[in-house]
C-alpha cells in the first residue's frame, strides 16, 4: 500500500509539472510557478526550469537560482538560459567566463544554441582562451546540426583558412554552399568567388557532398 501511495504521489507531481509548463506557455506565470513549485522543491529539474522561466518574466534576478538548480540537475535548457543570462547581464552580473562554462556544459547534451555559442566563444576568445581546435570541434557540430547558416559559413572559413583544421577547399565550398542555401549572404558571395577560383571537378565534388548532407538532414527531419 505504501508503495502504491508513493507512486500515486509521484504521478500527481508529474501532472502538476506538466500543468505548470502549460500555464507558462499560456503566459500565466504566477500559475506556472504555483503548479511547478512542489516538484521543483523535490528536485525535479524540469519543474525547476519552469519556475525559473516564469520568474524571469517577472524578475530575472529571482530566476537565476532556479536556473542554477535545474542546470546542476542536468537540464540542458537551463544551462543555455543560465549561460545567456551571464552573457547579457540580465538578472545577474555579466560574466562571460560563467556564460562560456554553461554553454560548454550543455553543448554535449545536444542543445544546439549552446554548441553554436561555445564555438564562437572559442573563435573570439570570449570568456575562454581562444582555441582554434576547440572552435573547429564545436563549429563542426553546430554546422552539422543544419540549423545555423552562420555556423556553416564559419566552418567553411575554417576549412579555407586552416583554422583549427587542415586546409580543405572542397570542404570549404561544401559548407559555404550549405550556408548559402540557408540564405546567408556572405556564404553566397564566397560560393561565387570559389566558383571562379576552384576547378570544375572540385566544385562538383563539393556540391555533391553538400547535396548529400542536405538529403540526410531532410530524411532525419522526416523520421518519426
Amino acid at each position: 500500500m505504501l508503495a502504491l501511495l508513493t507512486l500515486l504521489a509521484g504521478l500527481a507531481l508529474a501532472d502538476d509539472a506538466d500543468d505548470g509548463w502549460k500555464a507558462f506557455k499560456a503566459g500565466k506565470f504566477d500559475e506556472a510557478i504555483r503548479l511547478s513549485m512542489p516538484s521543483a522543491l523535490k528536485g525535479d529539474d524540469g519543474s525547476q526550469y519552469t519556475v525559473a522561466a516564469a520568474l524571469e518574466e517577472k524578475d530575472p534576478a529571482k530566476a537565476v537560482p532556479w536556473y542554477e538548480k535545474s542546470a546542476k540537475g542536468g537540464n540542458g535548457y537551463a544551462m543555455y538560459r543560465l549561460g545567456w543570462l551571464y552573457e547579457t547581464g540580465r538578472g545577474v552580473k555579466k560574466d562571460l567566463a560563467s556564460a562560456a562554462f554553461w554553454y560548454e556544459q550543455c553543448a554535449p547534451l545536444g542543445e544546439t544554441r549552446c554548441t553554436k555559442s561555445i564555438a564562437f566563444a572559442y573563435v573570439h576568445g570570449t570568456g575562454v582562451k581562444a582555441d582554434p581546435a576547440k572552435a573547429f570541434k564545436w563549429m563542426k557540430l553546430s554546422a552539422e546540426d543544419g540549423t545555423s547558416p552562420q555556423s556553416a559559413y564559419s566552418l567553411g572559413l575554417m576549412y579555407g583558412k586552416a583554422h583549427g583544421t587542415k586546409r580543405d577547399m572542397v570542404e570549404s565550398y561544401r559548407w559555404m554552399w550549405v550556408g548559402a542555401k540557408g540564405g546567408h549572404k556572405e556564404s553566397k558571395d564566397f560560393v561565387a568567388l570559389l566558383d571562379r577560383e576552384m576547378s570544375a571537378v572540385d566544385v562538383e565534388k563539393a556540391k555533391r557532398r553538400a547535396r548529400d548532407f542536405e538529403e540526410r538532414r531532410k530524411r532525419a527531419q522526416a523520421a518519426p
